[in-house]
């Protein structure tokens, strides 16, 4: 499939000012099977686009909420959503990474 930066989606986020907000970058960065089996070769591909979308949320709003939400379209028109979720906290602390996931695997 030919992955089009365009064609991925990131979802409006909640925002909750004051909050620290959570790491997208510069972690680990992991994925559940089934979001590996969905997206195949192009796994890395929608993994990097999907941050760099993250990136340029973060530059504006400054606080990235832990749970962020995607859509991918395909070049046949079929939409996949899923999630990447973070557990660690812009301000430091401990946690595992960033993890992509399709919303009926959490």
């Amino acid at each position: 499939m030919a992955v089009s930066f365009s064609n991925l989606t990131l979802n409006k986020q909640e925002i909750h000012p004051g909050d620290p907000g959570y790491k997208f970058t510069e972690v680990p960065i992991y994925c559940t099977s089934g979001f590996h089996s969905l997206f195949g070769e192009d796994v890395i591909t929608i993994i990097n686009y999907a941050i760099k979308k993250l990136v340029h949320l973060e530059s504006s709003v400054k606080s990235l909420d832990y749970l962020q939400t995607f859509e991918y379209t395909d070049s046949y028109g079929k939409n996949s959503a899923f999630w990447c979720i973070s557990d660690i906290e812009s301000s430091g602390g401990n946690g595992v990474g960033i993890t992509f996931l399709l919303p009926e695997e959490y």
